[in-house]
């Protein structure tokens, strides 16, 4: 029998639909109107995905658009042979049908753009087995390149993650668009409490860039994104992921997710492959433009990410997650007329990043996208520009705080809308705050995710209760960040409760003019909620670091 050779037959108006396959309890369907791209997954004949929006392999090639499966704004994916051997006999294709067997293997060969896309599915023994690769015929740039992408059912309620430092991250869906998980990931695993169905995906082979997971209204999506930018004709990338269906209790869910993680990771053991090399496009030579890196000690684990301009992404303390991947952290900024710059904010431009220099306990350390590093107390210093100013931010983890200090310098005369000097993605699980205002006065109040602003004014500190942990989440400013329209910040949100350290709205800049403040986390163990161990808290950092008189300063 022949390969289902797809660039003639369509070209000729030959046959469409869709493709149904059978192996056991579990069901998938090919989609010629999706360029027979896997959109639907069924276990015991229970949806986990659904046909919604793009899935397989993605591409956006800059000055494009988008290239793949379902989405052709940019073009059509062109499918070149579709092989489908059921048991080891190759079978005659005459969509819309379905084909059963013990062992399905289907193998497309498809071009995206000038990136020829291989894709060979094993569907086994409850298993869905999938290898990935990308040849790049040309050089190209892109935009977005998602090699893997789902849409799981929006009746998924529950979602775990294994990120890069072995570290168990794990929410409920919301369907509020957000992002609860965005890193590198080892395994995950997505369920739905309501039907007792759920899917655990491993990487066999480790991206190297960010699987994301998109928690919309219409779909749990989940896609990865290895690389992007210039990529040089000749490059081959290969990755595989194993994924499988569960049925679990809902008490018992996650222990079932995790222990079909290490099942699939000792039959499918990781392969490591090279991440190729690629010309910088943005940051400084030598500077990697992306992936992610891990600073350890004792008690905080911290995880950087190059896109967003070497930022921090999480934040742990011991075991308990009390930062995630949901938003940006760092220092952002809108000139007047313009949009958001800075950290992982791309709206307006970019953030250049010039140089980093890496020490832990006093040694200098290559920076090294992919590895952690371990020591008593690691310092980052970063420059970069940010749109008309040069800045210096020097992060350093301890064992006990993490300091962050923010220094930027104007070089040039312009005109602000509005600057975050320091931004935090508090986990969603703390319940209330309190802040000491720059005038003595102490604010309180509930955090009930309704989207509002809380505190809203200048404050020495700031601080979380989260009880499932009893931790007081402290941020301690020695010297309280003043000027026209500057103040402290919670935007109670459902997927985080984020702290901004505005210090301005209308401002107008002089040349050579200096931004300089730092800001101190503390996790404060003991917390129950009366604040008692959280003021204890405050009262050691002033010690340690004295308040510094605050200065006011004019409104323009």
């Amino acid at each position: 029998m022949l390969p289902y050779l797809l660039a003639a037959i369509i070209g000729a108006g030959g046959p469409t639909g869709i493709i149904t396959l059978k192996s056991g309890d579990v069901e998938l369907t090919l989609d010629s109107a999706s360029c027979f791209t896997v959109v639907t997954i069924k276990s015991d004949g229970v949806p986990l995905t659904v046909n919604a929006g793009g899935q397989g392999a993605v591409t956006f090639p800059k000055d494009g658009n988008w290239i793949g499966g379902a989405m052709k704004n940019g073009g059509e994916e062109q499918v070149e042979e579709l092989t489908i051997i059921v048991d080891g006999e190759v079978v005659d294709l005459a969509p819309p049908q379905t084909i059963e067997g013990d062992t399905i293997i289907v193998s497309k060969t498809s071009m995206l753009a000038t990136i020829r896309h291989t894709a060979v599915t094993t569907l086994s023994a409850g298993r869905i087995m999938q290898n990935h690769t990308f040849d790049f015929t040309e050089d190209i740039d892109l935009k977005s390149f998602y090699a893997v992408i789902y849409s799981f059912v929006p009746a998924m309620t529950n979602w775990i993650a294994e990120d890069q430092t072995g570290a168990i991250a794990s929410g409920d869906f919301a369907g509020d668009g957000g992002h609860p998980f965005n890193g590198f990931a080892a395994w995950f695993a997505q369920f739905n409490a309501d039907t007792g169905k759920g899917m655990t995906v491993h990487y066999q082979t480790p991206i190297p860039g960010t699987t994301s997971i998109w928690d919309a209204a219409g779909y749990r999506k989940i896609y990865t994104q290895p690389m992007g930018g210039a990529i040089a004709k000749g490059t081959t990338l290969d990755y595989k992921i194993v994924m499988e269906p569960f049925a679990a209790e809902a008490a018992t869910w996650q222990e079932t997710a995790t222990t079909n993680a290490s099942a699939l990771k000792a039959a499918f053991p990781i392969e490591v492959v090279e991440v190729p090399e690629q010309p910088n496009v943005l940051y400084d030579e030598g500077i990697p433009e992306r992936g992610f890196m891990t600073l350890n000690t004792d008690n905080y684990s911290v995880i950087l990410q190059a896109e967003s301009a070497w930022t921090m992404d999480q934040i742990r303390y011991k075991e308990t997650l009390v930062a995630g991947a949901t938003g940006h952290f760092g220092t952002v900024l809108v000139p007047q007329g313009g949009d958001w710059i800075g950290t992982g904010h791309t709206e307006g431009g970019r953030e250049v990043v010039h140089t980093l220099a890496l020490k832990v306990d006093g040694v200098d350390t290559p920076i090294a996208v992919g590895t952690s590093v371990t020591g008593h107390q690691i310092e980052l210093v970063k420059t970069s520009t940010i749109h008309k100013f040069a800045a210096t931010h020097t992060l350093t983890v301890k064992d006990d705080e993490i300091i962050e200090r923010a220094q930027l310098r104007a070089t040039e005369a312009h005109d602000l809308k509005r600057m975050y000097l320091f931004m935090h993605c508090w986990e969603p699980n703390t319940t209330t705050y309190l802040a000491e205002l720059a005038d003595g006065e102490e604010v309180t109040g509930e955090l009930v995710a309704d989207e509002g602003m809380e505190v809203n004014a200048d404050a020495w500190w700031v601080a979380q209760y989260m009880p499932e942990a009893s931790l007081g989440i402290l941020q301690y400013m020695p010297e309280v960040a003043t000027g026209p329209g500057s103040m402290t910040m919670v935007w109670d949100q459902p997927r985080y409760h984020k702290c901004y350290i505005q210090t301005n709205l209308e401002r107008s800049i002089a040349a050579d003019e200096e931004i300089d403040y730092t800001v101190v986390v503390k996790m404060i163990e003991g917390e129950d909620g009366s604040w008692t161990a959280t003021r204890a808290g405050v009262a050691d950092l002033i010690e340690r670091y004295p308040k510094v008189e605050i200065e006011e300063v004019e409104a323009e």
